[in-house]
């Protein structure tokens, strides 16, 4: 399965890459008074690094394992 949201969305939602005026970032860096600062990681496209995100693929089969308390 892929993830639920683009990575365009995510940076945004972090970083602040895009629209959002109000993101972790700002809200970390708000609530720590400046001393906490999330910077995106340089673009790296070999990598698949863009915007400070990462797109990772992982061939494998995961289930989910129900644990009754």
């Amino acid at each position: 399965t892929k993830t639920t949201a683009r990575p365009a969305k995510i940076a945004d939602e972090w970083f602040g890459t895009g629209a959002a005026e109000v993101n972790l970032g700002s809200k970390y860096r708000q609530c720590s008074y400046g001393k906490l600062i999330f910077n995106p990681a340089p673009d790296q496209p070999k990598m698949g690094i863009k915007n400070g995100v990462v797109t990772v693929e992982i061939d494998l089969v995961v289930r989910a394992n129900v644990v009754d308390d």
